[in-house]
């Protein structure tokens, strides 16, 4: 029999998993916070719950549901969320004590009363059930109702496998409608529906195939702004992971303009990761093969995935060598019933009496190894007592199977041999699709500058983790048997990043890594990283399988000397936590986008804040708002490190005043082009001046540094009609502002 040997698996070792991590970025806090949730999970979602200003995290447990409140001192309180009811049927029998399989969370605001409430998913039995509802818990004077609403509005879906809700307005009705992410039932009766809200009944009228989307089984959408026409549009991931879409969502049917094809894709970030003002999308990829590697030295944890191609040709097998007695402990899945059951051991293939059993080589009922039957499903080990060393198989009918098992001794492992593997290729290649102006996106794969673009992510986020005004990523990442250090890229302010090694947030072995999510929990001003490593199955009872129960992990972006804006925006009814809304900060001549929305991604919710960095400037030039209904709201010269909570059609006076200095004369003011500044102080430099149309945008910059009484400007004739601001800045950073008006 054919083996490999694969010495590249012994490399994905960490240091001491128990040991919090401390780096140049972030720092772990999970401890600290009270952050306690360890075992399975498939989503989570941060939303301030209570009104207080702080986010709170609500994790799915994949059925076992966890709520930790924000104490506003960088620590939380839990609260467990016992939501284990009779609930399900199958064949129209009730079935009670089973799981809930919670996936996606998401929060919105489904009655307009500006509280977040909470969607989330249900994973529906691999698509064997019916009658299990989605969840919805109603926001009530800032605490979550933990009761099920769902069929109160119609969105409960039962029939649905669901995986990621997104709140947004659909229609331009001003309230919130959801579109749901399902994968597909074995019976073919499934969709990924879109719930209008109709304000005449308070409740949702669903729309499936009438949006005529190109595929319908989906793991996750989110918002996406375009950049030609000035909307917002909607990206679609496929169940399989291997094609997106983007869609003009405006009406129904949805539009197709954008498909693509990225192999094992996972999950995406949106935002402008080159500087041009559009937002673009990075995805991230994974394709767990079978996998073996030395957990430590006397542990191998062993991924076996049946082939395609099942028969005892294509078999997976792996083999190892150690000493003494080996103790095995094994998660088989999707079968269900005793793990024992799908072992067959030795020549004669006989079953253990435990799920973990020891196995002593030199005993003749294990040694030898039982060949495969046609019908047979389970995994095969045996001792090769001539080549002295233990080999691993598995086999399925039904092509479905995969078996997470881990072997223990007391001596040291050698020799490890695959054969068959279908895993060579399971780093994937990540890609950055580039917007351009007109409308258009273009794939690139050669953004990463100091090392190899292959990774094995299962989730990414993009935050301006440093403040300095450009987009960086996070990556999680896991292989088939442990998980792989997350990722750091660094963004150089051009779309081109480098990987940062020791930036604190590599992650546990411990589990399997799963969602990642943003949020600036201890508002602060710099946005910190949540974790789960519990994702994929459990048992019926809500327990992880034992290669997915790892702990989740919080980890604090520790700052720099860079500062920071913040916004919570409001709208004054329907759509009140504003979702679809889109802003612009200019500095400096740059123009940094965000779209409330565009937080949705794989199973999860980052934090709903917008964040900009400011570099090491105090004050942002002007900050443009469009709202749902296209009306836009601007603000200039707001002084950075703060929290503005703008509610649609407020008025915010600038931390700038706009003055009228008396030793300053602007002239002629209304000017066909040309303006002249007298009554400068010449006590200090003439630092910058800087000309600005009234909804922000900078339309001239001047950089002088030099002392000067008075200075000329005389390009203005290219300039529209209209009333701007002008910005003088002296070296001693004193600023002033004025409204000039130019008219020809």
């Amino acid at each position: 029999m054919r083996f490999t040997f694969l010495p590249i698996l012994l490399l994905f070792i960490f240091g001491n998993v128990n040991a919090q991590e401390e780096g140049a970025i972030f720092k772990e806090t999970t401890d600290l916070a009270g952050i306690s949730f360890s075992g399975g999970t498939f989503g989570h979602a941060w939303g301030d719950i209570n009104g207080d200003g702080f986010d709170d995290l609500f994790i799915t447990g994949h059925g076992k549901p966890y709520l930790y409140i924000n104490n506003r001192n960088g620590t939380f309180k839990e609260y467990k969320v016992d939501y284990f009811r009779i609930y399900d049927t199958i064949d129209g029998n009730i079935v009670p004590v089973r799981k809930f399989d919670l996936h996606g969370a998401s929060f919105g605001d489904i009655n307009g009363d500006g509280k977040p409430d909470l969607y989330v998913a249900i994973g529906g039995d691999n698509g064997n059930s019916e009658g299990k509802r989605n969840v919805l818990f109603i926001n009530d004077s800032d605490s979550l109702v933990i009761m099920n609403e769902s069929r109160d509005y119609l969105i409960h879906d039962s029939i649905g496998r669901g995986r990621t809700p997104l709140w947004f307005d659909q229609n331009k009705d001003g309230f919130m409608d959801i579109f749901l992410s399902n994968l597909v039932r074995d019976d073919g009766v499934f969709n990924s529906p879109l719930f209008l809200y109709n304000p005449a009944t308070n409740l949702f009228n669903k729309k499936s195939t009438e949006l005529e989307l190109e595929n319908y089984a989906l793991y996750f959408s989110t918002l996406l702004r375009n950049a030609d026409n000035d909307k917002n549009l909607m990206l679609t991931v496929s169940e399989k992971g291997d094609e997106f879409h983007i869609y003009d969502c405006d009406n129904i049917p949805f539009k197709n303009l954008y498909d693509g094809k990225i192999r094992g894709i996972r999950d995406a970030a949106i935002g402008d990761f080159n500087g041009d003002g559009l937002q673009d999308v990075f995805f991230v990829g994974n394709n767990w093969g079978s996998e073996i590697v030395k957990f430590n030295d006397t542990t191998l944890r062993i991924f076996l995935k049946v082939n395609d191609a099942n028969s005892a040709a294509f078999e997976n097998r792996v083999a190892f060598k150690t000493n003494g007695i080996i103790n095995v402990e094994s998660s088989f899945f999707p079968y269900k019933g005793d793990i024992q059951q799908y072992w067959f051991i030795g020549k004669s293939g006989y079953q253990p009496l435990d799920s973990i059993f020891d196995l002593d080589p030199n005993l003749a009922i294990n040694q030898g190894i039982k060949e495969r039957c046609t019908f047979c499903i389970g995994n095969y080990i045996g001792y090769n007592v001539a080549e002295q060393k233990w080999e691993v198989y598995i086999a399925d009918a039904l092509e479905k199977a995969g078996s997470a098992i881990t072997v223990k001794s007391k001596n040291t492992f050698s020799g490890l041999e695959t054969f068959n593997f279908e895993n060579q290729g399971r780093l994937n290649t990540d890609y950055l699709l580039q917007a351009d102006n007109g409308g258009g996106f273009k794939l690139i794969d050669d953004f990463l500058t100091n090392g190899a673009n292959l990774t094995s992510s299962v989730s990414v986020v993009a935050a301006d983790f440093d403040n300095d005004m450009d987009l960086d990523l996070m990556l999680s990442c896991a292989g088939a048997a442990i998980n792989y250090p997350n990722k750091y890229y660094q963004n150089n302010g051009n779309g081109k990043f480098v990987e940062i090694l020791n930036f604190g947030a590599t992650g546990s072995k411990l589990g399997r890594s799963g969602a990642l999510t943003t949020s600036d929990y201890n508002n602060d001003g710099f946005v910190d990283v949540f974790l789960e490593n519990g994702e994929g199955k459990v048992s019926d009872d809500g327990v992880p399988f034992h290669f997915n129960n790892g702990p989740s992990q919080l980890f604090l972006n520790k700052g720099n000397q860079n500062h920071w804006v913040e916004f919570d925006l409001k709208e004054p009814t329907g759509n009140r936590l504003a979702v679809g809304t889109v802003v612009y900060c200019y500095l400096n001549g740059e123009r940094q986008v965000r779209l409330k929305g565009s937080e949705n991604h794989f199973f999860s919710q980052n934090g709903q804040k917008i964040h900009f960095g400011l570099g090491r400037n105090e004050f942002l030039d002007s900050i443009q708002i469009i709202w749902n209904d296209g009306q836009m709201d601007s603000y200039q010269f707001l002084k950075g490190d703060t929290i503005y909570t703008i509610q649609k059609g407020d008025v915010i006076k600038p931390n700038i005043t706009l003055v009228n200095e008396p030793n300053f004369l602007l002239f002629p003011n209304p000017t066909s082009g040309i303006l002249t500044i007298s009554g400068i102080p010449n006590s200090t430099a003439l630092e910058e001046v800087s000309v600005f149309s009234i909804d922000g945008k900078q339309q001239r910059q001047y950089l002088l540094n030099y002392k000067t009484t008075s200075f000329t400007m005389d390009d203005l004739s290219g300039l529209s009609n209209g009333l701007y601001i002008v910005k003088i800045k002296l070296a001693n950073d004193q600023i002033f502002a004025f409204k000039i008006e130019i008219f020809k």
